[in-house]
């Protein structure tokens, strides 16, 4: 029996490639900007009587944004980098925009870029449907692709995302 087991050992050990796996040095640095969001904030003036006030904190004033590229023509888009959330997507070419914000145009979600999987010689539409919701009562929905995704000089083959529609 201990024959038997070392003999199997050893058969498992000749069939693993012990090769190492293929790392490049380095890192991937990501430069980024600072969205800072104007507050029109109201206060009361005069004396108030001291207690507690209740306050809601919304902490939504400040966002980063990185440049990416999508596909093998390097389509331009400019993201939010969300660390509560693990998608990625992008509008479509076709995008409808819903609710604008006083002041924003009707094509605000268009302004960062816009993705056309037609163009991408890299593109694979997996046919599954995208759907997510916010706290604030925002939702966005579109189909999941695969294509090449860059960024800091680095890129990832097939990198899944969604396409908004």
């Amino acid at each position: 029996m201990f024959l038997k087991n070392i003999f199997i050992a050893l058969a498992i050990a000749l069939l693993v490639d012990a090769s190492p796996a293929k790392r490049s040095p380095g890192f991937v640095t990501l430069d980024f900007d600072v969205i800072k969001t104007p507050v029109n904030a109201t206060g009361q003036e005069g004396k108030v009587k001291r207690q507690a006030i209740p306050v809601t904190l919304n902490n939504e004033l400040v966002s980063y944004a990185a440049d990416i590229t999508i596909g093998s023509n390097k389509q331009k888009f400019n993201v939010i980098v969300d660390t509560g959330s693990s998608d990625l997507w992008v509008p479509d070419a076709s995008v409808t925009c819903d609710k604008p914000r006083p002041g924003q145009s009707a094509d605000f979600c268009k302004g960062k870029g816009i993705y056309t999987p037609k163009s991408s010689t890299t593109s694979q539409n997996l046919g599954s449907p995208f759907y997510i919701g916010y706290g604030d009562g925002s939702s966005s929905q579109g189909t999941l692709y695969k294509d090449t995704v860059g960024f800091g000089g680095a890129s990832i083959t097939k990198q899944v995302f969604a396409d908004i529609t």
